[in-house]
């Protein structure tokens, strides 16, 4: 406990000096809160997978990192060759593979498996947590804080005139954000590098170099490895991006075409046969989550036309979570919580409309795109109203940035605010 609480107010003192984090309307405090909160969150998540689920994915994950170490037994160019899925074939390694849960797929469509790279990149959070449960939890936090801030500073570089605390609450303050993405699950890591990418990406279309490039191509290539399917979802809105503010863009042709490239290219080596991976995905889900709580029946995808006709059910699975309302559970209570917040923002949005800028538009039909093919594939394929919650978390930031980009902002404050502000 007093390694943790040592770890907590290192990494606070990190984010208060450090000027990264130093956003402008919003004070360094709100920051550090947020790491405290999403720590003690990552505690809770943990502690909860592992009475309801005898530790979870969090749990294959943080064991199998420690795995690597283990079995290397101090031996630097062992863990590289664990690391890194080598000598595969020889028995003496294949023994060693084997024994790590996850390290391989069972599935032929699992074509990059983000459960491996789970399991490497807890392995590296080991090297530095020295297989301490509570500073892995800060030392993850504290990443995930890096990744939020990036994806802040860059929601804010495409819409500077909207409310700074209206993006702030989107980006940090989602109850998704702040339980999902705080615990050892892929989505820790994965949020991280989303906000990543795309400060980079903004960073190479402002100004090119080789060295922004090169960095915003590895965070790009990061991210395929950890999410692929939201990975292409980024990529295509990010094509979108590009295609919608091409006359905005005054620093050349060139960062367009790399990025152009990149995403053709990565798009070129996938799979092509995306409904066989869909379908497949699907009967996985069914086949694990029929023995789950808050399992629910959802129509089977046997066709390219079930996708589309199945998806106004799908997307409203995943939007308004309908299943949630029976109550058949207290851990529903929270993304209930989270869903009647989203329709109050709703309200607000249309009760006090607020046409945005027009210049805004590029990027909010980016964002849109992001939440609406990810609600759409989640809905497709998890039956699992817990895993809809947890799946759509890395979502759910650039919801709330298209709810909030179309809300009056001004007329709220000076209406219902002025006068407390003026006391």
């Amino acid at each position: 406990m007093i390694t943790t609480i040592v770890a907590i107010i290192i990494f606070s003192f990190i984010i208060f000096r450090w000027s990264f984090f130093h956003l402008k309307d919003i004070p360094i405090s709100a920051l550090i809160i947020v790491f405290l909160l999403k720590s003690i969150a990552g505690y809770i998540s943990f502690k909860y997978h592992s009475i309801y689920f005898a530790g979870g994915d969090g749990a294959i994950y943080l064991q199998g990192g420690k795995d690597l170490l283990r079995f290397s037994d101090g031996n630097p160019l062992v863990f590289i060759k664990l690391f890194f899925n080598m000598n595969r074939g020889l028995p003496e390694w294949e023994s060693i593979y084997t024994q790590i849960i996850y390290w391989d797929s069972k599935s032929t469509f699992n074509f990059i498996n983000d459960n491996r790279n789970a399991i490497r990149f807890n392995s590296l959070i080991n090297l530095f947590s020295f297989r301490n449960l509570g500073v892995h939890i800060v030392l993850l936090n504290f990443l995930s804080i890096i990744g939020l801030t990036a994806l802040y500073k860059s929601i804010s570089l495409w819409l500077p005139k909207l409310f700074p605390l209206a993006v702030f609450t989107a980006v940090f303050l989602s109850p998704s954000i702040l339980f999902w993405t705080s615990g050892i699950l892929k989505e820790t890591h994965t949020i991280v590098i989303i906000g990543l990418y795309m400060f980079y990406f903004n960073r190479v279309l402002s100004s090119f170099t080789l060295k922004k490039a090169l960095t915003f191509l590895l965070f790009a290539f990061l991210l395929l490895l950890v999410r692929s399917y939201f990975a292409i979802i980024i990529y295509a809105s990010s094509l979108i991006l590009l295609i919608l503010s091409h006359k905005q863009l005054r620093k050349g042709i060139r960062p367009i075409l790399i990025i152009t490239l990149l995403m053709a290219l990565i798009l070129y080596i996938l799979p092509t046969n995306i409904l066989d991976i869909i379908i497949q995905k699907q009967q996985d889900f069914i086949f694990i989550g029929q023995k789950a709580n808050s399992f629910f029946s959802i129509p089977s995808v046997v066709d390219a036309y079930d996708v589309f006709l199945y998806f106004p059910e799908s997307f409203i699975n995943v939007f308004l979570q309908p299943q949630l309302f029976t109550f058949d559970s207290w851990l529903y209570l929270f993304p209930v919580i989270e869903n009647i917040d989203i329709l109050f923002f709703c309200f607000l949005a249309i009760r006090f409309t607020k046409k945005p800028p027009k210049e805004y538009f590029p990027f909010l039909a980016s964002v849109f795109i992001i939440y609406f093919l990810s609600s759409w594939i989640i809905g497709l394929t998890v039956p699992v109203q817990g895993a809809i919650s947890r799946y759509k978390s890395l979502a759910q930031p650039f919801l709330l940035i298209f709810i909030f980009s179309f809300i009056d902002w001004d007329f709220l404050k000076n209406k219902y605010f002025s006068k407390q502000l003026d006391q």
